[in-house]
């Protein structure tokens, strides 16, 4: 039992080493550790993703938030408008110059509950606010 290639052993080795230099590439690449509060935003813009549906006076509004941060307007299945949309202090705000502020529900449902204009923001009464249900 005289094991030979003792020297060629070590050749096996950097293909481990770029394994692992891959691994580390890839976790350092897309940012550096998350803060809780980016955690909570991001977990916060993952759950939002999806499709709601309002209905009033015999019509359907939709919501499709998309992952690439458009946020699109359906009126009875025609798209009507898109906008950039993004997550502000546990909220959903959605537009630019003019924008709408959405609450999320803890039934998955989001509410319409302001909107900011010029910075100012008008809070919507009750009777205005809407409440889309979460449909996909």
């Amino acid at each position: 039992g005289c094991e030979t290639p003792l020297p060629q052993r070590p050749k096996a080795k950097p293909v481990k080493e770029l394994m692992l230099a891959d691994q580390n590439s890839t976790k350092a690449e897309p940012a550096k550790e998350l803060t809780p509060e980016q955690k909570q935003k991001k977990a916060l813009g993952d759950s939002v993703v999806g499709e709601y549906e309002f209905e009033n006076d015999g019509s359907t509004y939709k919501l499709a938030i998309l992952e690439n941060g458009v946020l699109e307007y359906y009126s009875n299945d025609e798209k009507v408008g898109g906008v950039k949309w993004s997550i502000v202090d546990g909220e959903i705000h959605a537009g630019s110059g003019f924008i709408h502020v959405w609450r999320f529900n803890i039934d998955k449902s989001i509410t319409l509950i302001a909107n900011l204009r010029d910075g100012k923001r008008q809070e919507l009464s009750k009777e205005d606010q809407e409440t889309y249900k979460k449909i996909k």
